[in-house]
Order: C-alpha cells, then structure tokens, then sequence
C-alpha cells in the first residue's frame, strides 16, 4: 500500500488529536448527581415496576391480537432492562481506570 500525502496528513491530524485531549472522566462529575440518584431510585422502585407491569400487559394484548408470542419477550426484555438497567449504567459510568 502507498502512502500518498492524503494519508500522511490524516495520520498527522488523527496524532495530533490524540495528543491534544484530556482523558474523560464520566464518574467524576457530580453537577446532576441527585436528579441522577433520583431517577434511579424511581426506576428501580415503583416507576420501574409500573413500566415494566404496562410493557408486560402491552405484550400479553398484543400477543393475543397477533397470535405471536414476541411481542410477550419484548415485554420481559423492557421489564429486565427497566429494573437492571439503571444499575448497569450507573455502575459502567462510575467505573474508572
């Protein structure tokens, strides 16, 4: 493969760009760390079982009109994701290396 001054140019700016940031630190950041809290306390409480309780029935309705048992596991997912998820983000955003 040939290296033209095209790609020689990409490399520079690419080299620079890496050398010009800062390392993220998304756990570090506490400006929305009770709206934060808050909302997780709802969606793993009685928010989060409210959704997931009205994707359920959504699912058990429609897999009655279609005849397809689908839409019942989209439901389980949005109910799994609903009550895990917060949790999982929280824990993925925090973490540090």
């Amino acid at each position: 493969m040939k290296f033209n001054q095209q790609h020689i140019q990409l490399f520079v700016l690419a080299a620079l760009c890496l050398a010009v940031t800062e390392p993220a630190l998304a756990g570090a950041d506490a400006t929305f760390s009770s709206v934060s809290t808050l909302v997780k306390d709802w969606m793993e409480g009685s928010l989060g079982k409210l959704f997931a309780f009205g994707a359920l029935g959504t699912g058990l309705g429609i897999t009655i009109v279609k005849q397809s048992l689908m839409p019942v596991v989209v439901g389980v997912g949005v109910s799994i994701a609903t009550y895990y998820g917060p949790g999982v983000l929280n824990t993925v955003v925090a973490a540090t290396l």
